[in-house]
């Protein structure tokens, strides 16, 4: 028995006879339409283009997503340069035992502070204080290493700083708090910064900034009041530069790029694009002319602050990167990583000079003392290491 094909003709004559009926419709429907001129609708596909932006330019071609787009590096060489100003503040002689590129590989475990989960170290810039912020705020002589104080009236704070002259502290707990250094007494809370992550003054101590939710605020230190609202989306690192000019803070949409702002005007300048997540830590170098960047990535960048241009990723640390911090004279890098270690960079080269151990547990800060010669590092184990050259 043989099967039976079915017709192509048929089924031609079928979808002729629909096209023809749908046809016919149409043109009833068109019969019976309103006598008014329609308006003609033109259904097109919308062009695909993609829009480069530079700060201090007009856009101008706008090249279609056939064309290849601009790596971060041209995007950042075609910026317009901005002048940096000189830093405002004079610096405390390096001490002769100032820890070098020279003498890296020296340095060796000076001594152990206890404390528990440390968060944050910040050493003032007279050199009087040092101040670890774990579960309470610690207060320690910068020079005995005695503890003089501890602020027990907040429980882990954010973003602890102190102000240039070392009069003032900042930290974040049910908002950002001011307290007056040595007698503690609590002066003001900035309304609306319940969700801070990082803190930092001006040189001149009279601006704070603050990475609070979505955007960076600046505030009157004197007051309270709030001057700007910068939105950099989910943000949670900021820095003044040494000369008061800039604002920089961590932004984008995962909060991996790096945002730079005209601190008077709120204009923005650059942006800095490199990084594939969060930015941890962001800090600039003695002289304001190069910003690093601590990251999940694993890396710590370095870029030019005038053009937006990166100028170094260091490579080698095996976990995510949470500080960095400049040696006072700026030759040097440390940065600190959740793989338990201590490195430190020739800024110049970009070599590594020394990779430091001793932590038992993720690392969250480093910070070296104004005259050069101490490196603290604090983690989630029980000490912070107080760091030097013999």
């Amino acid at each position: 028995m043989k099967t039976r094909r079915p017709s192509i003709t048929k089924h031609l004559l079928v979808i002729i006879s629909v096209v023809t009926l749908t046809s016919i419709s149409c043109v009833a429907i068109a019969d019976h339409a309103p006598t008014a001129e329609p308006e003609q609708i033109v259904i097109t596909e919308p062009p695909k283009v993609v829009t480069v932006e530079v700060i201090g330019k007009e856009p101008s071609e706008r090249p279609t997503a056939d064309a290849a787009a601009p790596t971060p590096e041209e995007t950042a060489k075609s910026a317009t340069a901005i002048e940096i100003g000189e830093p405002i503040n004079t610096p405390i002689p390096l001490s002769g035992r100032a820890i070098t590129p020279e003498n890296a590989d020296q340095v060796e475990l000076a001594t152990l502070l206890e404390t528990d989960l440390t968060r944050k170290i910040v050493w003032s810039s007279d050199g009087k204080w040092l101040v670890i912020s774990s579960y309470h705020i610690h207060f320690y002589d910068a020079q005995t290493l005695e503890e003089v104080y501890v602020l027990d009236t907040v429980q882990w704070p954010n973003g602890t700083t102190i102000s240039p002259d070392g009069t003032l502290l900042a930290a974040a707990y049910d908002g950002v708090k001011l307290w007056e250094m040595g007698s503690w007494g609590e002066l003001r809370t900035l309304p609306g910064t319940d969700r801070t992550e990082d803190i930092a003054f001006s040189p001149d101590g009279k601006k704070l900034a603050t990475a609070t939710g979505n955007a960076v605020k600046l505030w009157e230190t004197a007051t309270g009041k709030e001057l700007l609202t910068l939105p950099a989306g989910p943000t949670r690192a900021v820095a003044f530069s040494p000369s008061g000019q800039f604002i920089a803070a961590s932004a984008g949409v995962a909060g991996q790029d790096i945002k730079l702002w005209d601190a008077e005007t709120g204009e923005e300048l650059h942006t800095f694009t490199g990084h594939t997540n969060w930015v941890q830590s962001i800090t600039f170098s003695p002289d304001g002319r190069t910003l690093a960047s601590a990251c999940v990535d694993n890396t710590a960048r370095l870029w030019d602050v005038a053009t937006g241009r990166q100028l170094r990723v260091f490579t080698g640390h095996e976990n995510q990167v949470t500080d960095v911090a400049f040696s006072p004279d700026g030759r040097l890098l440390a940065s600190v990583s959740w793989d338990l270690t201590i490195k430190l960079w020739d800024v110049e080269t970009g070599k590594q000079l020394r990779s430091l151990t001793g932590h038992s547990d993720w690392m969250w800060s480093v910070a070296f003392s104004p005259d050069g010669s101490m490196l603290a590092s604090g983690a989630n184990d029980d000490a912070v290491r107080l760091w030097s050259v013999p």
